[in-house]
């Protein structure tokens, strides 16, 4: 006869065991479908992104080839109490056009009043809000028209303030679980009268080229001496630490020379092998779902941009390719910093983001030796202080800065020869706490952090 003990060490598993078991195994489960729901969402919001730009390029195409005495909306839109409503900025018969509310500008509109006589008519302009689906993405189209005033053109020859018009196509994407609320997407560009230039009235000055936006990436590649870095699969390297950006010049020896601004934006192709980590030295534990920089900050408080000394983790730097390589640039006297940004491992903290938009000069030798960069002239600068920093999930900030226009020359035909880059520079004010960090998120079609500057010059 089998012993008792026997039989006791062939039993099965103790209910302890399977409700041990049971629970790895949830948890297991729990963690993989977080993962996945994490994956689906960036993806939507990546195809929201792109949707959205589309959408407002072919709308701004369209303004631009309407007849400028049709350029005009049918209608005047009211004003909404809702401060993400494109519609905040509306007051009185005027357009905000600076998204903070500044710069009001009277809108065009069928009925109005024309300084020389008479009223506007004919226009074609619906300024909705107009709703469209594109598969799974869904929206509003918001189309505004608002004079613009000429100050180099003298009243006894433009009277009044209606001197050309500026078009306005602000995007709107539905809030969804999976994309979140998104801040709207929008354009501004000039239309000038055909029948007010030089060619038609010789009493009148030349307005120049429409105003547009020129769009500079954020990315990860480091800055080449002459030539914009190309953005493809060959060209992306592997995870890596924060690096001091601060460098003199783009020379390719340069171990600590800026990141690039690009004139072309993430590729979706691309994205997966683009989504990189360029801050591990500063890789919380346990990893946050980052994949651009991070920022900790120093001992001392404040934002001390363009310091003489530049520690990696303070700030990060960004500059162009040479802008007056071929053709003088014009700087219109707007610039907008869209970035995405979150705190690592959702603390919650505040904090305060700094911003300078600069110039940078580098001299190009006849020996094509490593030559300095004359130290940066800021143009612009601005702030965003938020008590509570955006967490567990990215917030696209907004940063609207003013300065006074100007133009850059274009290169001289003879040594030395100036090449003229425009930068920006991100810093930190940790507004207390001990160890607040932030994580900024670039160089993906999920998130195309980018700086906008105003110039009818526009280049790549």
């Amino acid at each position: 006869m089998r012993s008792r003990r026997s039989i006791r060490s062939e039993s099965g598993f103790t209910i302890v065991e399977v409700m041990v078991a049971a629970l790895i195994l949830v948890i297991g489960a729990a963690a993989l479908m977080t993962a996945l729901a994490g994956a689906r969402k960036a993806t939507y919001r990546g195809e929201q992104s792109q949707v959205a730009n589309d959408i407002a390029q072919r709308e701004m195409e369209t303004l631009r080839a309407t007849p400028y005495t049709k350029l005009a909306m049918t209608s005047t839109p009211g004003h909404s109490a809702d401060q993400s409503d494109p519609r905040y900025r509306v007051s009185s018969g005027n357009f905000a056009l600076g998204r903070d509310g500044s710069n009001p500008a009277p809108m065009v509109v069928n009925g109005g009043t024309l300084v020389k006589g008479g009223t506007v008519s004919g226009g074609t302009v619906n300024p909705g809000p107009q709703p469209f689906t594109s598969g799974d993405v869904s929206g509003t189209i918001q189309r505004f028209v608002v004079w613009q005033n000429d100050p180099r053109c003298q009243d006894l020859l433009c009277p009044g303030s209606q001197d050309f018009k500026r078009a306005v196509v602000i995007v709107t994407l539905d809030a969804t679980a999976s994309g979140g609320v998104r801040q709207y997407v929008e354009l501004q560009s000039d239309a000038i009268n055909p029948t007010d230039s030089v060619g038609s009235n010789p009493n009148l000055p030349q307005l120049g080229t429409p105003t547009v936006a020129q769009q500079f990436w954020l990315s990860d590649r480091r800055c080449e001496q002459y030539t914009e870095p190309a953005r493809d699969a060959t060209n992306v390297a592997s995870n890596h630490p924060t690096r001091d950006t601060r460098g003199l010049n783009c020379l390719g020896a340069t171990a600590n020379r800026p990141d690039a601004l690009l004139t072309s934006a993430p590729d979706e192709l691309l994205d997966i092998v683009d989504n990189l980590d360029y801050a591990t030295d500063l890789e919380p534990t346990p990893p946050a779902a980052d994949a651009g920089l991070q920022l900790d900050l120093p001992a001392v408080n404040g934002c001390n941009l363009l310091p003489a000394s530049r520690p990696a983790n303070q700030e990060h730097f960004w500059v162009s390719q040479p802008v007056n390589k071929n053709a003088a640039y014009v700087l219109k006297g707007g610039t907008t910093l869209k970035l995405f940004t979150r705190t690592i491992n959702d603390v919650q903290v505040s904090g305060k983001l700094c911003v300078v938009v600069f110039l940078r000069t580098e001299t190009y030798a006849a020996a094509l030796t490593t030559t300095p960069v004359t130290v940066d002239v800021p143009i612009a600068s601005s702030s965003v202080s938020k008590p509570n920093w955006a967490s567990g999930d990215w917030e696209e900030l907004t940063i609207p800065m003013q300065f006074t226009p100007s133009t850059i020359p274009v290169l001289s035909s003879t040594f030395p020869k100036d090449y003229k880059r425009i930068g920006v520079v991100i810093g930190l004010d940790k507004q207390g706490g001990a160890s607040n960090q932030f994580q900024f998120q670039y160089d993906t079609v999920r998130f195309d952090s980018r700086l906008e500057v105003e110039t009818t010059t526009p280049i790549g």
